[in-house]
């Protein structure tokens, strides 16, 4: 049993790791390093021939071979959490009326968080490998409460 199949390789066969997954430069684009991975290409012209999955778009696991990839990657993981949070209020007393006007901005800086399993494609069949195709937190919300106790 593969233990990656869910992951994208299906069958009996996983491909080879070459280098480091985790690219010198993350972005959008280049969350994992399709170079590192190492199997045979699908293109009727060079079938059959060892390539990296970099070089070729539908390159596939070696058949019927384990790959030395392993289950768990300790140097990717998924980018850590910057989110700032701010809220404000003022509160007015006026003999028998009290006012509180509040604001609260979540995300308050509107930075997107990359990664979650579920943003990054992880099988050629979906598009390009190690592209993040969304953002794992909410964009920027702003609420405004105005509160009147008499």
């Amino acid at each position: 049993m593969n233990p990656l199949s869910k992951y994208g390789f299906p069958g009996n066969a996983m491909p080879d790791l070459v280098a480091s997954a985790k690219p010198a430069h993350r972005d959008r684009h280049n969350w994992i390093n399709p170079d590192a991975f190492q199997g045979l290409s699908s293109d009727p012209a060079t079938a059959g021939q060892t390539v990296t999955c970099g070089q070729d778009a539908n390159c596939q696991p070696f058949q019927y071979k384990y790959g030395n990839e392993p289950q768990h990657y300790s140097d990717l993981r998924e980018a850590p959490n910057r989110n700032v949070d701010l809220g404000i209020s003022k509160e007015f007393q006026m003999e028998r009326v009290h006012t509180e006007l509040r604001g609260d901005f979540l995300n308050l800086f509107n930075h997107p968080i990359y990664g979650a399993p579920w943003n990054i494609t992880n099988h050629p069949d979906w598009g390009p490998l190690g592209e993040v195709q969304g953002t794992r937190n909410d964009p920027r919300n702003i609420q405004v409460a105005l509160k009147i106790m008499f």
